[in-house]
């Protein structure tokens, strides 16, 4: 079995894969179907010198709640237009 030469870096609220030879990024640990937060439940404790500090409190405390389904732009456009107030028609004579 052939060894990679790869190593997890801490990159905005999660992990990345990465090239320990060259620093390059190779992916998402999410798009390996890993979660962050996940892996602090699993673990115990957080990646070390990662950003988010406030992942492990949430994670490990109970007090997470996994995101819902996304809003569309169309949807959430809709929502924020229908109360502007505005008097616009776009129907022309």
């Amino acid at each position: 079995m052939k060894v990679k030469d790869v190593v997890l870096a801490a990159k905005g609220g999660g992990l990345v894969v990465k090239n320990a030879s060259t620093g390059e990024e190779i992916g998402k640990i999410s798009a390996l179907g890993f979660k962050y937060i996940d892996l602090i439940r699993h673990y115990g404790d957080g990646f070390p010198d990662h950003p988010a500090t406030w992942l492990v409190e949430k994670a490990l405390y109970g007090n997470y709640f996994p995101k819902g389904p996304r809003r569309t732009k169309k949807a959430t456009n809709r929502k924020r237009r229908s109360g502007d107030g505005d008097d616009f028609s776009l129907i022309e004579d």
